[in-house]
């Protein structure tokens, strides 16, 4: 028979690196601007210069005993110990050509730091040079204002932060031969007269080697090109062998935002770049995510493939956004020549002219779930001459109704497409309400797409027919949550499995690498009871499942497991809450999930307890037996917890037809054993009642009790 619900009424028988961590970066590690990040250091860690009154008779070890120029800083950076700070006043300038900071070396948690000091409110100081960080490692150099910066010959772990970089006749900032580990964050850079603003690349002289274990940070940085500039961002690992061993890569490129086209009131030169990124050399194991691209004169992602022996190979492109693209010739918006790539969740808009919103050639190629839209209907969205070895291309959405836009040399409808290639066989065409390029001459100034007026524009409308959760093709969903910003590991990729270089702290504030070197989503709490233990209250318990929480968050539904909000958040190690302050006789629903640094673990089961009546309290125990899966069923008056007995989870836990669930019993020897328990002293009357379904009519035991006597 089916028991649905059984309730006893007066029974009378004897039956979970903190965030907080990262909220505190010093200076030196990526910290606020402040106006003296010197000091709370002791006199030898810290150098002051000031243009106007330091002199370099002076110690330097303060804001009154400055030192004048950075040939003192020159002659005595020898001298400097890990963890110095040589610090140039806001409002001051320095002029020359360059700086040459070398054979500099902090060590881990003491980084060596050129930064600044002074009135914020003066902007950054006027360091006017080059400044050349060869053969030096763990340095910071970080707010100032310069021509260029570049890490050469060996240097590592450095990070260029903060700065403004600009009227450089070559580059911007650049990383060169054999230098590693370098995190290149939050920069501006513009007006560079020629090649890239932002270059990792070889040498001739002084190849980068064995990059399987060196690597790169490259986020959050502004760029504004010009006619001059080839590349926006330009990444060049090559794939020959260093030592006997393959040098790869391990790059990741995040969070950009590009202006391609040179930006009035800000550039003196005009044009615009030829690209955005570009990865058209050789190498390996590269993530772009969360891009924002526009303005550019040929494809905004170009990663031609090569003929090397290795050529490209394992990248992650997704989350990008691509708009007012293609202003000013014919290529493809976004060129992708890779093997074993995976390319999902970009919005791709092309502005002007002929050609294909994205060319694709290489092998194992997976292109899913992007939007392509064009602002005119002629050729093709997707193209290449070389008939790609492609794994899959589907759940895409492609703008226009079914024009002949689609194919390698033929054009094809969608349908047409479907039916000759096999691709796209779940992706659909059409407009989609709520995206499109801003309007002509609004949002150029790459400083404001983090205006939220502006990322609207790049939100689908709730009426569009592809709205699907996470699974939205496009880099937005209808409420404006990013998609495609997971940084997946590869598998083939020998470090930090195969997260790669999870970065300093800085980085790892920003972009945690959950299942690398940063702080990982905890695993989700399980096996959630709820027991009403009066009218007012509700205990929970769970089991922790993880050894990293930073707590758990405990949410509560009022509406029969619908909506739920956060009641409560409990430490690391907690398993249980007591809910407190309820209404006499009402149902209420928990879920409970960990959460740490890294974000918030999955929910846990969905657990229930009506809590005692107002009017009744006689009432001791009460068994829905709607648990729906393991070996208790949950008593959620008394806290009388039954036990399934010669029973099989697995196919007892069944539908029911009231409440959310029922146990089926064979009506042998399945039964649920309550143990026992004490009755209220005094007590003489026994009563029962029970929801079941009879399938037959037998001489059989709906309730038993064992020895005992009431």
């Amino acid at each position: 028979m089916k028991l649905l619900n059984f309730v006893l009424l007066t029974l009378t028988i004897l039956l979970v690196v903190p965030l907080s961590v990262f909220s505190q970066l010093p200076y030196s590690e990526g910290g606020p601007s402040v106006t003296d990040p010197g000091a709370d250091l002791p006199t030898n860690l810290r150098r002051y210069l000031d243009a106007t009154n330091g002199n370099d008779n002076n110690d330097g070890t303060s804001p009154a005993t400055a030192w004048k120029s950075w040939s003192k800083v020159l002659s005595e950076k020898d001298n400097f110990q890990p963890g110095t700070h040589i610090l140039f006043k806001r409002g001051e300038s320095w002029y020359g050509k360059k700086y040459r900071f070398e054979y500099v070396d902090g060590e881990p948690g003491n980084r060596i730091v050129l930064g600044a000091y002074g009135d914020l409110s003066l902007g950054p100081p006027q360091v006017r040079v080059q400044i050349i960080c060869n053969y030096s490692s763990y340095l910071m150099v970080r707010d100032l204002d310069c021509k260029y910066i570049s890490a050469d010959y060996g240097a590592h772990h450095i990070i260029i932060y903060n700065n403004i970089v600009h009227d450089n006749s070559s580059c911007g900032i650049g990383v060169y031969g054999k230098s590693h580990h370098i995190s290149i964050v939050g920069n501006l850079i513009y007006d560079i007269a020629s090649n890239d603003p932002i270059t990792i690349h070889q040498a001739n002289w002084n190849p980068i080697p064995r990059t399987n274990r060196w690597s790169f940070w490259i986020v959050d940085n502004i760029v504004v090109g010009n006619d001059g500039v080839e590349d926006c961002i330009d990444i060049e690992m090559g794939n020959y062998t260093d030592d006997g061993e393959e040098r790869k890569g391990d790059v990741k490129v995040i969070n950009n935002r590009l202006q391609g086209t040179s930006l009035s009131g800000l550039s003196t030169m005009t044009g615009a770049a030829a690209h955005g990124i570009t990865a058209a050399h050789d190498g390996a194991y590269y993530w772009f995510l969360g891009n924002a691209i526009s303005g550019t004169k040929s494809s905004a992602i170009l990663m031609e493939k090569s003929t090397g022996a290795g050529s490209k190979q394992y990248f992650y492109v997704s989350g990008n956004v691509v708009f007012r693209s293609d202003n000013w010739s014919s290529k493809a918006t976004t060129d992708f020549g890779l093997d074993y790539a995976t390319i999902t969740h970009n919005t791709i808009i092309r502005h002007k002219y002929k050609r294909a919103t994205t060319k694709l050639a290489g092998m194992d190629l997976v292109f899913e779930r992007n939007l392509l839209l064009r602002t005119h209907t002629e050729y093709s969205w997707v193209e290449d001459g070389e008939s790609p070895d492609i794994s899959n291309i589907d759940y895409n959405w492609y703008g226009y109704s079914d024009n002949p836009l689609m194919g390698w040399d033929a054009k094809w409808t969608c349908s047409e497409w479907q039916q000759n290639t096999g691709w796209d066989y779940n992706s659909q065409t059409g407009d989609v309400p709520g995206v499109s390029n801003p309007p002509d001459g609004t949002y150029l100034d790459p400083r404001d797409w983090d205006d939220p007026a502006f990322l609207a524009h790049f939100i689908p409308d709730p009426s569009w027919a592809g709205n699907a959760g996470v699974n939205t093709p496009g880099a937005f969903d209808e409420n404006g949550n990013r998609l495609g910003m997971e940084i997946e590991p590869f598998p083939t990729l020998q470090i930090n499995n195969g997260y790669g270089w999870e970065g300093p702290l800085l980085i790892q504030q920003r972009y945690p690498l959950n299942g690398g070197g940063g702080p990982a989503i905890p695993n989700a709490p399980d096996n959630l009871i709820a027991t009403a233990v009066s009218g007012s209250t509700i205990d929970l318990s769970w089991n922790d499942n993880s050894n990293d929480e930073d707590g758990f968050k405990i949410e509560r539904s009022t509406d029969g497991g619908i909506a739920f909000s956060e009641i409560a958040t409990v430490g690391a190690d907690v398993t249980g809450y007591s809910d407190t302050g309820l209404s006499a006789a009402t149902t209420y629903h928990y879920r409970v999930r960990a959460y740490n640094a890294a974000g918030n673990s999955g929910y846990s089961n969905t657990a229930s307890a009506t809590t005692n009546g107002a009017g009744d309290p006689s009432l001791i125990a009460h068994w829905a037996m709607d648990d729906g899966s393991g070996t208790t069923a949950i008593d959620d008056a008394g806290g009388h917890h039954g036990t399934l007995t010669n029973m099989d989870p697995a196919s007892d836990w069944v539908a029911g037809n009231v409440g959310s669930g029922a146990l089926d019993f064979d009506g042998s020897d399945d039964h649920v054993n309550a143990g026992i328990f004490d009755i209220p002293e005094g007590s003489t009357g026994l009563t029962l009642a029970a929801w079941i379904k009879p399938n037959t009519l037998s001489q059989a035991a709906v309730v038993s009790k064992g020895a005992g006597t009431v």
